[in-house]
């Protein structure tokens, strides 16, 4: 897989919580822009990271799929020190279910995260496909939470209506 130049990016929450209103086929999410109020320069000690050197690598699993540069876009909001790359919603979703499974050997707090961030089923779908490449990166166990968590996200108006799988 090629990796292009991009060492790290920007990934999970805060990820989720740029919005590009200049972006045609960008997902409306559910971003909140207050999770950036206090950042006025990058990269920044609170801001998640993914690639080398860092906790979530999922280089090796995704490639550079859904990493874009939005150093022109972060420019016009604060300080930057390097080019800087960002997750795109799909990528932060993966990641953050990479990092909850790796962390905690569950996933916490992101039932419906992909109905919460994205738009339609086919979105959806994206995510729980790639998904498939990450079985072989995890033990029996975090496979078994990681499939408990598809079915739920797959049953979505049931677990919207809080009968879980």
């Amino acid at each position: 897989m090629e990796h292009l130049s991009i060492e790290k990016y920007i990934t999970g929450q805060y990820a989720l919580n740029i919005h590009h209103a200049d972006i045609e086929d960008e997902p409306t999410g559910d971003w909140h822009g207050f999770i950036w109020d206090n950042i006025k320069e990058l990269p920044h000690k609170d801001v998640t990271y993914a690639g080398k050197g860092c906790f979530i690598d999922t280089f090796n699993i995704w490639g550079n799929f859904g990493i874009y540069d939005d150093t022109k876009h972060l420019m016009e909001n604060f300080i930057l020190k390097e080019d800087t790359y960002v997750a795109d919603y799909y990528r932060a979703i993966l990641d953050m279910i990479y990092s909850s499974l790796k962390k905690y050997g569950k996933i916490y707090h992101l039932n419906c995260i992909t109905h919460d961030h994205l738009d339609n089923e086919h979105q959806v779908m994206l995510v729980i496909n790639k998904l498939q490449l990450l079985e072989k990166h995890l033990n029996s166990k975090e496979n078994d939470e990681l499939k408990r968590w598809v079915d739920n996200e797959l049953n979505y108006e049931n677990n919207r209506a809080g009968i879980y799988a």
